[in-house]
């Protein structure tokens, strides 16, 4: 770029829009420390691997469908707003939801797992594919017949007789068509 590099255009950026996704394509890796500093979604570097663009753009895309929608859970001391795309998954633990988020943080919650069942949609990229499960689908990164595995790593069971219906909401959510018609 002539007159500016990409961090500084990304500074300017900024100035004007603090919620705007940035996506560094670049030959030059001596910046990428530095992107962290504007705040920037991910740092790809050229030539550029089409699976990793794939899954930033799916990341940023899951982001931006569900951030403008949000629940509110009740803690044994607080009342949260949680946004729906920070949900990687909901656990029932004893008398207790576990609401576990992309950011690492858990939020428990004093209410039962089916009160969040009819406020999580599969619209909204949710799945209960286990009883003491609900799943969003979006930051699923591999499943098989017996569990998925989320981007964090955590393992999640499907009930067998969630199996079926789990692979077609899954291929219906992100690919827009049923299992069978791949």
């Amino acid at each position: 770029m002539p007159l500016f590099n990409g961090i500084e255009t990304a500074r300017e950026i900024r100035m004007h829009d603090k919620s705007v996704k940035v996506i560094f394509l670049t030959s030059s890796p001596e910046f990428a420390v530095e992107s962290y500093t504007v705040k920037a979604n991910n740092y790809l570097l050229k030539p550029v691997d089409t699976s990793a663009l794939h899954r930033c753009l799916d990341e940023l895309v899951t982001e931006l469908r569900q951030a403008s929608r949000s629940i509110t859970v009740k803690s044994s001391n607080a009342v949260h707003r949680i946004e729906l795309g920070s949900i990687e998954y909901i656990e029932a633990q004893n008398k207790h939801i576990i609401f576990a988020l992309t950011d690492g943080k858990n939020i428990s919650s004093i209410d039962p797992l089916y009160t969040y069942e009819s406020k999580l949609l599969l619209s909204d990229g949710f799945f209960k594919c286990h009883r003491s499960y609900i799943v969003n689908i979006y930051h699923i990164d591999t499943h098989t017949q017996k569990e998925v595995k989320t981007r964090s790593g955590r393992r999640i069971p499907i009930s067998r007789s969630c199996q079926k219906e789990f692979e077609e909401a899954y291929f219906l959510t992100l690919f827009g068509e049923a299992g069978e018609d791949r």
